[in-house]
């Protein structure tokens, strides 16, 4: 994971013609989430231009956290995506443990976790990567929690792709 967020905006940036539905696809075989957390995905997701790499990494993370944090019985993550003129907006919503609004000021805090290290087996790598991997790109990233209620993660990406290093 550290060797991850130190390459971000040291590693050359490829942007290209992404189809989410084959990306999410190829994600969520790979996180193979467990038979008792439901991924919805809509249909008919939009193509865009993107780096390939950096959002398939922040999908996974915010999947993975979605999966790992959820205490669920009957889990449930939702991925939404919208646009405006100039961006698209893709939110991952969990219903799992949440965050208390006494903490998501610290979630991007690098090594910075919110439970005990061992119980979720973190790092605290994951979320400040996927920050900085948005805002490289020139997006945002913001979360809306409820203790207990879950998490909804929604990070931008700009139509016009100019990373914010050049």
């Amino acid at each position: 994971g550290i060797l991850q967020y130190s390459r971000i905006g040291q590693v050359d940036v490829v942007y290209e013609e992404i189809d989410l539905n084959v990306l999410l696809i190829d994600i969520i075989q790979i996180i193979a989430p467990p038979a008792h957390i439901k991924v919805e995905i809509p249909v008919n997701l939009p193509t865009i231009l993107a780096d390939k790499v950096r959002l398939f990494q922040v999908l996974q993370n915010l999947f993975d956290n979605a999966i790992k944090y959820n205490d669920k019985v009957e889990g449930l993550i939702q991925l939404s995506v919208d646009e405006t003129e100039d961006e698209w907006w893709v939110g991952v919503q969990d219903n799992g443990i949440g965050i208390d609004e006494k903490h998501q000021h610290k979630v991007f805090q690098l090594f910075h976790t919110l439970t005990a290290k061992d119980v979720y087996n973190s790092t605290g790598v994951g979320l400040s990567l996927i920050e900085k991997s948005v805002k490289n790109w020139g997006g945002t990233i913001s979360l809306k929690s409820k203790l207990g209620e879950g998490c909804l993660f929604i990070f931008t990406l700009p139509k016009t792709r100019k990373p914010i290093n050049e």
